[in-house]
């Protein structure tokens, strides 16, 4: 399996190869579509080479191109701990005028996380999706059977705070060894004691 980082300002979003297409984690900083297409151009990929995408939370660097990507026909899936942020995220971006593609609510596909490893199945990934909260309760990661994990904006210091230990015992737990994060590209855990 395939994992291409693209680089967004200062955000990693990353695409899993399936043979159907790519699916893409995160999508990026608001008003930074050029950035996204050049850092796709830069791997041989573009935007057409994206089916599916997931956003570890709605906040304007990890969710800003959501709408964008959704108005090119990109399926846009949305879990349950997660919708009720799409419109905190929206205000924030409106108050601070940025140029900006409101996602269609509409158009969104709904899942439930207990259900993400059929639906990840479906499109070619062995995995799950689980909810973290040491970010808040609408974060989530994807981990992959083969112990790879994505993750957001996940502190990376263990003892940060309570739920951001729990977060990391729940990951470590799936046997994790490798993670691909928002702000600092590629961890390689195996044999760290956390």
């Amino acid at each position: 399996m395939n994992i291409y980082c693209v680089d967004c300002k200062n955000v990693y979003c990353y695409l899993i190869e399936t043979q159907e297409g790519f699916l893409l984690f995160d999508a990026g900083w608001v008003n930074k579509y050029g950035i996204f297409k050049d850092s796709l151009k830069a791997i041989n990929l573009s935007p057409k080479d994206i089916r599916w995408f997931i956003v570890s939370h709605f906040h304007i660097d990890h969710a800003g191109l959501a709408g964008i990507l959704q108005n090119n026909n990109k399926d846009f899936i949305v879990f349950d701990n997660q919708e009720k942020q799409i419109d905190e995220m929206e205000k924030l971006i409106e108050n601070k005028k940025y140029t900006y593609k409101k996602i269609d609510k509409e158009k969104i596909i709904r899942k439930k996380i207990n259900e993400s490893r059929d639906w990840l199945k479906g499109i070619g990934i062995g995995g799950e999706i689980i909810q973290i909260f040491g970010h808040g309760e609408e974060s989530i990661v994807l981990i992959l059977d083969n112990g790879t994990a994505f993750i957001g904006d996940l502190p990376v210091i263990y003892e940060y705070n309570e739920l951001v230990k729990k977060d990391w015992d729940i990951i470590i737990s799936k046997n994790v060894k490798h993670i691909y994060s928002a702000h600092s590209k590629y961890m390689k855990i195996e044999g760290i004691k956390l």
